[in-house]
């Protein structure tokens, strides 16, 4: 299970981080730690790597092995211990990580990355006899690659995906005939769900291969024997060859060992020359997460106002997918993922979360995140309602309030207005609820200064209010004290209007109490229908004879009491000979 930490457990981990962030802006720039080196190949350079900070993981040739992977989302790390005047003059190691989704970070604590060895340290700006060189063609590349070339080919970028697709129109076809397919342009990553683009990949017009450019660029002479025909000065010749065999050759390359050490000595090298060329991979990742969220909050937002527009209860008594009691919203998103790839990958690492009692950092399906959808698409209609109400100028105040099951005073505030639709052009009357809140003062004093307060926080001027219903209540309607008058003793063109619902109501009563005819009527009324509807039989015979129903007595609202009436009013002859039978 997830254990939440204490409060000092916290407050340590927050002085530790701002700790760790005013260290990080006192270090100095990482490339003057490094002195000038003679031109090596940067595949040897590499080499055995001491400890990390920790003490507890030790890697050795950590570079050699290959252990880095372009196309993976995890953080890697490239070590190189330093030479003893360089480690005279830096009292903390350095290091150069770089992270496909996340952040990219070139200086840290604990392990040290040479760049030396490519060539950081030296001037990419002054190319010498190098400049004018195509380095988007290897054709043209000298044949013994330094420092200085590695810049200029880095800064020549690798193949964006319409450049790839561009490259696909022009290739030629193998010695079979076929032509190149565009599948070959993406790899899968792990779960299968995404592709990923082989942003290495370049065709050289000069020589009509395919190549891997990091591969090529950095490959020392011992690995370009023995490595993949994509690294080697040859390439992959279509004429020679057939297409289809990329197929196996292309996931064998870049699982490689010497093409992920390439890669990272490529990326390394990127971050080393201040930034000179796009990170297109990092980009491309970032993209597709924000892609995939993006996605995935449309589906929420959906469900969310699918059933928040029909008053449906959105949590049940569980909050774990799978289970059949986690309510409407969890099992309308199981329901969509049977036929969404996105959704139901989300839900599945929810799922596998839950079962191993671990909690994800965020997976916006809490009842906090429902919630904040609702409110937020509350504040949406209550801004479009303002914008109408203040487009109409003059409005009309409803206002009234009524116990809930929780013994809680809701109070409701309602605007009436005419509005002219923008889209039919039509003049029409609207009725907006604007909002309800719990208010528990009954004086008519309290309210009146309630409803100012609650139309100055909507920056609702009541001089614009034209008339006022409430309901016969003196604390409403009196004549003294009540809120009407309150009102209108500031704005007088605040007409009110009282309520005809509970007019009709307090009729009603009236007349039931003052005349025992009317009370004995409705209470045959009502024994009428209770004594159809306590038996299934008596019912059957009622609906042959009348073909209708009867209806039940309301005993708050009289004016409900005419739909009971109505039926033994018009049918009172049928209904004597459902009786005798």
């Amino acid at each position: 299970m997830y254990h939440h930490k204490s409060g000092s457990q916290k407050r340590k981990q927050k002085r530790e981080r701002e700790q760790e962030d005013e260290r990080m802006k006192n270090k100095k720039p990482l490339l003057q730690f490094f002195k000038k080196s003679s031109d090596r190949d940067a595949g040897e350079d590499c080499v055995d790597a001491g400890k990390v900070s920790s003490g507890i993981v030790e890697q050795d040739n950590f570079c050699n092995t290959g252990a880095i992977d372009s196309t993976s989302s995890n953080s890697v790390s490239c070590n190189k211990t330093s030479s003893p005047t360089t480690c005279a003059e830096v009292e903390e190691s350095a290091s150069c990580r770089i992270s496909n989704v996340t952040e990219v970070t070139l200086i840290e604590e604990g392990m040290s990355c040479s760049l030396s060895s490519i060539g950081a340290s030296e001037s990419f700006e002054s190319l010498g006899s190098l400049e004018g060189v195509n380095w988007k063609d290897p054709a043209f590349w000298p044949d013994t690659l330094r420092s200085k070339a590695r810049e200029c080919i880095v800064l020549a970028g690798l193949m964006s995906e319409e450049e790839l697709l561009k490259m696909v129109q022009y290739l030629p076809k193998d010695c079979d005939g076929q032509a190149f397919s565009e599948f070959h342009l993406y790899s899968k990553s792990s779960n299968g769900c995404e592709k990923i683009l082989r942003d290495w990949l370049r065709w050289s017009d000069g020589k009509k291969a395919l190549y891997c450019t990091p591969c090529l660029a950095f490959s020392s002479d011992s690995s370009s024997k023995t490595g993949s025909v994509l690294c080697k000065k040859e390439g992959f010749d279509p004429t020679k060859s057939k297409w289809h065999k990329l197929y196996k050759k292309l996931p064998e390359h870049e699982h490689s060992a010497q093409h992920r050490k390439n890669y990272w000595s490529w990326r390394c090298l990127q971050k080393s020359m201040g930034g000179h060329g796009v990170d297109n991979d990092m980009q491309r990742t970032l993209a597709r997460e924000a892609e995939k969220f993006t996605v995935l909050l449309e589906r929420l937002l959906d469900v969310t106002l699918f059933l928040a527009s029909r008053n449906l209860a959105f949590r049940g008594s569980s909050q774990r997918i799978g289970d059949i009691h986690n309510g409407n919203f969890l099992g309308i998103l199981e329901l969509v993922s049977h036929y969404d790839a996105e959704l139901r990958e989300h839900l599945d690492k929810v799922k596998r979360s839950q079962e191993k009692g671990k909690k994800l950092p965020a997976h916006y399906l809490s009842w906090g995140t429902q919630n904040e959808f609702i409110n937020l698409c509350g504040q949406h209609v209550l801004n479009a309602i303002l914008s109408e109400r203040q487009e109409a100028i003059y409005f009309s105040l409803i206002c009234d309030a009524s116990p809930d099951i929780s013994h809680t005073e809701q109070n409701v505030i309602v605007l009436r207005y005419v509005h002219r639709d923008s889209r039919s052009g039509n003049w029409c009357i609207q009725e907006r609820f604007l909002e309800f809140f719990d208010f528990f003062q009954k004086t008519g004093d309290e309210i009146a200064g309630m409803i100012t307060s609650r139309m100055r926080d909507h920056n609702i001027d009541l001089k614009d209010c034209r008339g006022q219903g409430y309901d016969n209540g003196a604390n409403m309607s009196g004549r003294i004290k009540g809120v009407k008058s309150r009102i209108q003793e500031r704005y007088p063109e605040a007409m009110f209007c009282p309520c005809a619902a509970h007019s009709l109501n307090l009729v009603g009563v009236h007349a039931a109490s003052s005349c025992p005819e009317v009370k004995t009527f409705f209470g045959s009324v009502n024994r009428l229908y209770i004594l159809f509807s306590n038996s299934p039989e008596r019912w059957h015979t009622l609906t042959e004879e009348i073909a209708g129903s009867l209806h039940g007595l309301s005993d708050t609202r009289w004016s409900s009491r005419v739909e009971a009436v109505r039926p033994v009013a018009k049918k009172l002859p049928s209904i004597l000979r459902a009786l005798e039978r």
